[in-house]
């Protein structure tokens, strides 16, 4: 998904810094930069809100089975003996 990503906003910014570039009369080898620009910065991008920067963690089986009896035990008390009152 990155890869196709990339190379659709490296169209885009190509297409747009052209736009600017044939409006100011500029040579149009400029406009290539523009797509670079765009394609590294989503390639690249420093926030890591596009591709998340977490990775996936392998849990043994047993941590998860303990999780979940340790919710069920929270679960299973009636509501009256949570919140008093």
């Amino acid at each position: 998904m990155r890869n196709v990503s990339t190379v659709l906003w490296f169209l885009a910014g190509w297409s747009g810094a052209g736009l600017v570039v044939g409006f100011l009369a500029l040579p149009t080898s400029i406009a290539l930069l523009g797509g670079l620009a765009a394609a590294a910065l989503v390639r690249w991008e420093p926030s890591g809100r596009l591709w998340g920067t977490t990775q996936r963690r392998v849990r043994p089986i047993e941590e998860v089975a303990a999780e979940l009896d340790a919710q069920a035990g929270t679960a299973a008390t009636p509501a009256r003996e949570r919140f008093p009152g």
